[in-house]
């Protein structure tokens, strides 16, 4: 679809502009993101370092595809701009010998089964499982809005017991969670000199979607900014993807907060055609929102098609076997990279995948719930969060994430109480736990209760470390598991097979806490977070029933009606941010039945039960979200053809 390119266009504004501060804002597929990249390109042919410019956007995904059509300007230097997450460059900013000085923290990033074993020690405190989350949700809001410069951050015992207590599980781990990163950036660059902050600082600072940043990371942004801002967002599309807890407020108050700031507003739909802008539209309108995309009447119609099926397997065969005719189709001109399927969650998009595998159709796959999967209390059970471990410890020996993981595994409790005892005569002794656990060893001490737990763990685990430490590849690889676990395999490709264990870990962990897709490989399969910052031609969302989308606690009575909408209006901003990245065609699809003993673990919302053949069968309801769009919508088809 063609863009306009004349001066009074909106884009050219946000291009042309002299202001310092501008918030441009749109509906989805307006050209949020063609703006920052056309401003980008215009910097760069007018002189401008490349290290004076600095892109963040939603997710790494989008900063890869940022990357590449910024290059593809051919303006001087592009390929040297910094165009990052968030998360990403607040690691990068705490790395430095001096942010280690001032903060006393290291970036080192737990991921979701390191963090489990988190809870596990903080459980040792005697609070409740329950009320431990709950307090722990309220401190993470808290320290991504900065709540700790209040006086009264911490309300009263009990959250002064887990407070105290999560700090010294993580000090003594050298540790960070992603919830306190962009605070942690604040107050390191508040501690700042003026000179060490200003060599920090950098010129022009560009951020897509700004509405997904935490407070936190906004202010920060703000702390580091020279010459010029420039923000895009949108009210429709704030939504958790790397960042937790995004401020959306932050977006709306931009220009009463930024002195001088200018407003750019994007009106026009450069990507989604007439039918399939309708239905976003419907979805915008139902949220009260004033960003709606429009489009003129010699806009392409597109194709939009809402498809019932009997069951789930049904469906996802169905939806493969699309794929491929609509591939094979001369006269449609798609290939694989064209192509983005929006799935619920991990089991609808493994399944979606093996088809494509068997039709030898190329595909990626990119989920930002947990890739690793495993339950660290059974040592089989484990397999690959301790084959991820072991990478870990030949990585880095003196890991103290890895060792309280490896010293965990096979434990019912994790060996929480003798771990956290360790933890305790460390901090007594102002050491680390691995000298404690070095010298019980050593001395074959067990000074407190189940100490020789631990000490069995770090004993295999040096052992580990010795006999494999030179290895490198293959052979490395061969020795940690006779065969290495394909989500490992994922984590690590591509594998050329002279790669060290800090080669292997540094890889495996990035892609571990920031999932990415493979842009040129082939059909990509994700949630719903996995379109930001993308575009597709052909899009298919999956799945799309209620419990599914919205999830089932948008229909559980016994959680507060309130708490109930605010579930309901989260996920319609995801279902809509998703659908605004179909370019050419969108298909909506759902199923009608599964097996009861499938459709209650899974969490579907049952609409009635009924008997089945073999076994008794729900019947389901396809998403709410569904009947909202309404006429902007044609009625349900029963399958798909080229």
């Amino acid at each position: 679809m063609s863009v306009k390119t004349d001066f009074e266009t909106p884009i050219e504004k946000v291009v042309s502009t002299d202001a310092s501060h501008v918030r441009i804002v749109g509906a989805a597929g307006t050209g949020k993101t063609l703006s920052l990249i056309r401003r980008c390109e215009r910097l760069l042919r007018e002189g401008a370092s490349p290290a004076g410019i600095l892109v963040l956007t939603s997710t790494a995904t989008a900063a890869i595809d940022f990357k590449s059509k910024l290059v593809a300007t051919k303006a001087p230097c592009a390929s040297d701009v910094v165009v990052s997450t968030p998360h990403d460059y607040w690691v990068h900013v705490l790395s430095t010998t001096r942010a280690g000085e001032v903060t006393g923290r290291t970036p080192r990033i737990l991921n979701d089964f390191e963090y489990n074993f988190l809870l596990e020690d903080m459980k040792v405190t005697g609070i409740k499982a329950h009320r431990l989350r709950e307090i722990l949700g309220y401190i993470y809001r808290e320290l991504t809005e900065m709540g700790d410069d209040k006086e009264k951050f911490i309300l009263g015992p009990e959250e002064e017991t887990i407070y105290t207590a999560l700090q010294t599980h993580l000090t003594m781990r050298r540790a960070m969670l992603t919830y306190e990163l962009s605070n942690t950036v604040v107050h390191y660059l508040r501690d700042l000199s003026m000179d060490e902050i200003s060599a920090l600082r950098i010129d022009h600072v560009l951020v897509d979607d700004y509405q997904n940043l935490n407070k936190a990371s906004q202010i920060a942004v703000d702390m580091l900014v020279s010459s010029a801002l420039f923000v895009t967002g949108s009210e429709n599309e704030c939504c958790a993807s790397i960042e937790p807890f995004p401020s959306e407020q932050g977006f709306t108050d931009f220009c009463a907060t930024h002195e001088n700031a200018e407003e750019i507003q994007l009106s026009h739909s450069l990507r989604c055609p007439q039918h399939i802008a309708a239905a976003v539209n419907s979805l915008a309108r139902t949220m009260e929102s004033n960003c709606i995309a429009e489009f003129d009447e010699d806009t392409a119609e597109g194709s939009l098609h809402v498809v019932k099926w009997n069951t789930p397997e049904v469906e996802m065969t169905g939806l493969v076997d699309y794929i491929q005719k609509q591939i094979a189709d001369p006269e449609i001109s798609l290939n694989e990279n064209d192509i983005h399927v929006v799935v619920p969650n991990k089991w609808y998009g493994n399944t979606i995948a093996g088809l494509l595998e068997k039709k030898r159709i190329k595909h990626t796959d990119m989920f930002f719930n947990q890739p690793l999967s495993g339950d660290p209390r059974s040592f089989e059970g484990s397999r690959e969060l301790r084959f991820f471990t072991a990478l870990n410890l030949l990585a880095d020996p003196d890991d103290v994430v890895a060792w309280r993981s490896w010293c965990g595994f096979g434990s019912y409790l994790c060996n929480s109480n003798p771990w956290t005892l360790l933890e305790n005569i460390a901090a007594e002794r102002n050491t680390s736990p691995l000298l404690v656990l070095e010298k019980l060893s050593l001395r074959g001490e067990a000074p407190f209760l189940e100490a020789e737990k631990l000490v069995s763990a770090y004993e295999s685990g040096m052992q580990l470390i010795r006999d494999h430490r030179d290895k490198i590849g293959f052979s490395l690889l061969d020795a940690l598991d006779e065969e290495v676990p394909h989500t490992i395999e994922k984590l690590l490709a591509p594998i050329v097979g002279d790669e060290d264990a800090a080669t292997f870990f540094k890889r495996a962990s990035k892609k571990n806490l920031q999932p990415v897709f493979d842009l040129k490989h082939g059909v990509r399969i994700g949630t719903f977070e996995s379109t930001h910052g993308l575009s597709s031609k052909l899009l298919i969302i999956a799945g799309l029933i209620d419990g599914f989308m919205p999830t089932r606690d948008a229909f559980d009575i016994n959680i507060f009606f309130e708490k109930r909408d605010r579930i309901r209006d989260s996920e319609r901003l995801r279902l809509y941010s998703a659908m605004a990245t179909a370019s050419d065609e969108l298909v909506l699809s759902y199923f009608q039945s599964e097996k009861l003993s499938v459709a209650e673990p899974m969490k579907m919302e049952i609409h009635r039960i009924r008997a089945g053949r073999e076994e008794r069968m729900a019947t389901l309801s396809p998403s709410v979200f569904i009947d909202e769009m309404g006429d902007a919508i044609p009625g349900p088809i029963a399958a798909l053809s080229a």
